[in-house]
């Protein structure tokens, strides 16, 4: 595909696990800001970490290891604290008090 420069619809593309789903053009932005409501409840920390792993170049083997060094470090920050609490008490996590 890419040594040939061929093109990809947006259903192979979702096929091949490039894609999560193929949406109309009107339902982009909806779907872009529900995204975005859905992001806006997770852990700050987390997300920033992950962005910083998907940008890593590095080798799988290294990736995984920092990932791991990664989590160690998450799981001793308010947000892990929350999110544990949050499952003991059978209820959603709340972020968005976490500075």
């Amino acid at each position: 595909m890419f040594a040939f420069g061929e093109g990809l619809s947006g259903r192979e593309a979702v096929a091949l696990g490039l894609a999560n789903k193929v949406l109309a053009v009107e339902q982009v932005l909806p779907a872009a800001r529900e995204v975005a409501r859905m992001l806006a409840t997770r852990p700050l920390g987390s997300l920033i970490a992950t962005k910083k792993l998907m940008r890593n170049r590095a080798r799988i083997l290294d990736q995984i290891h920092q990932e791991g060094a990664i989590f160690a470090e998450r799981l001793k920050t308010a947000e892990a604290v929350e999110a544990f609490r949050a499952f003991a008490e059978r209820r959603q996590p709340d972020f968005t008090k976490i500075a």
